[in-house]
């Protein structure tokens, strides 16, 4: 009987040690599952060369106020205290490394660590219309309705070992208005055609994603553009001398000649329809049609045989009869005095 007792005294003794085992042992699984859910973030996301990048950490289910926080780069202690959940850092040239770690220990007494490294670097994108300008212009040819636009990115990678990351071996994420491009991204697809929008009441918004193979190196880049109406200005072409380019007239030419050419030098019309001859010239003096008289529509001659003195108003149309592109179009006038 004595025996007996005893047996149940243990019994009930190593139950009770059992069941409090149960019971704690998920308490502090769980803490340790809270207090290590912290992120650490930077912004910007794709940070450039000497750019200041804020580095902060987050947590959903800790408050990181009052943990202590360490901050490291690249293994010097910058700043530790509690609450120090965010820092601030100024980056260095392309192709160097900033190399984060934030060491925290929660309230609870629980302590892990973060790290980021930032490799800076950069994409640019040019682009141009394929649109028509004179071979004296030394501006930008740019996009007008419907036009194609060639977008071309130009990236500054350099990697650890301090050289210059072919440019063909970089992926290139293409989007436009936060739309993935994707039959036009992908490993070396640094070159993007579009056509142009019909008016220039909304702007295309392009974006270019750059990165290495390996995600090592990222840099981001957007520009932001309206197609432009095409015009036409006019020249003074000299019997010898050819067209005078270096002036232009806009509302009045003195007619101090017997005889004058003018040509009318088209700007921002799509080139492959100039090319193929798809614009079409409708000159009108005084509101009567006018049909040139040499082999070129975009040159009218205008002569004053009679001597007399007075005015005369010359107008010029220029339709794109590509029915896709039916929007370029160009109407001016001058006043001719004479």
């Amino acid at each position: 009987m004595r025996q007996h007792f005893t047996q149940q005294i243990i019994t009930h003794h190593f139950t009770i040690i059992i069941g409090l085992t149960l019971l704690f042992v998920p308490l502090f699984t769980n803490a340790q599952t809270f207090d290590n859910d912290a992120i650490i973030k930077m912004s910007p996301r794709f940070p450039k060369p000497y750019e200041t990048v804020d580095i902060s950490l987050s947590s959903t289910s800790t408050n990181l106020n009052q943990a202590t926080i360490s901050w490291f780069i690249n293994n010097k202690k910058q700043v530790s205290g509690t609450g120090e959940y965010a820092i601030q850092i100024k980056l260095g040239d392309a192709g160097s490394s900033a190399q984060i770690r934030a060491e925290i220990v929660y309230l609870s007494g629980f302590q892990t660590t973060r790290n980021i490294t930032i490799r800076p670097a950069s994409v640019d994108i040019l682009w141009s219309g394929h649109t028509y300008t004179p071979a004296f212009y030394k501006g930008r040819a740019l996009p007008s309705s419907n036009s194609f636009i060639i977008f071309n990115a130009v990236p500054s990678f350099i990697d650890s070992r301090g050289n210059v990351v072919d440019s063909s071996k970089i992926i290139y994420s293409w989007s436009h208005r936060g739309v993935q491009l994707g039959g036009s991204s992908g490993y070396g697809a640094d070159r993007l055609v579009l056509e142009g929008e019909p008016t220039s009441q909304q702007s295309m918004i392009i974006s270019v994603t750059a990165s290495t193979p390996d995600g090592a190196i990222e840099a981001q880049e957007t520009v932001r553009l309206r197609v432009v109406n095409p015009f036409a200005l006019f020249y003074e072409k000299h019997p010898l001398n050819g067209v005078g380019y270096e002036q232009t007239f806009f509302n009045t030419l003195e007619f101090t000649k017997e005889e004058m050419t003018i040509r009318a030098e088209p700007y921002y019309f799509s080139l492959d329809d100039i090319f193929n001859n798809l614009l079409t010239y409708e000159w009108r003096i005084n509101r009567k049609d006018v049909l040139p008289q040499g082999n070129r529509d975009d040159e009218i001659t205008l002569r004053n045989d009679s001597g007399g003195r007075g005015e005369a108003r010359v107008a010029l149309r220029i339709r794109n009869t590509n029915l896709d592109k039916i929007l370029q179009e160009f109407v001016g006038a001058f006043t001719l005095r004479f």
